[in-house]
């Protein structure tokens, strides 16, 4: 082989070109084997069952369930206590107010 000033290498012989040939099947040979373990690996190991699923519990609607909230802009978070029927009320007063301002808009900016 020959190497030039701009570090292009230009084989000079049919007895380079067989080294260089046995280097590139034993590259394809070591990625094909590496491909065939990685795929055994991943057949022998044995699959991850799911979580089970926690019960939902139903609370009165007159007791109280205390959550820290953080408000946009702050990291400290506040106790906020309400009733299930409050969160509820709240609840379906943000989706009213969310569907009264999208039927409220004009068609061309939807």
């Amino acid at each position: 082989m020959l190497a030039t000033p701009a570090g292009v290498v230009v084989i000079s012989s049919s007895e380079d070109e067989a080294g260089v040939m046995k280097k590139m099947s034993r590259t394809y040979l070591m990625t094909f084997a590496l491909l065939l373990s990685w795929q055994a690996m991943a057949q022998d190991e044995a699959p991850v069952a799911a979580p089970e699923a926690q019960p939902v519990v139903q609370t009165p609607p007159e007791e109280k369930i205390c959550t820290l909230e953080r408000n946009t802009g702050s990291n400290i978070p506040r106790k906020v206590c309400l009733t299930k029927a409050q969160r509820d009320a709240m609840r379906a007063q943000s989706q009213q107010g969310l569907r009264d301002a999208h039927l409220n808009t004009p068609a061309a900016s939807r």
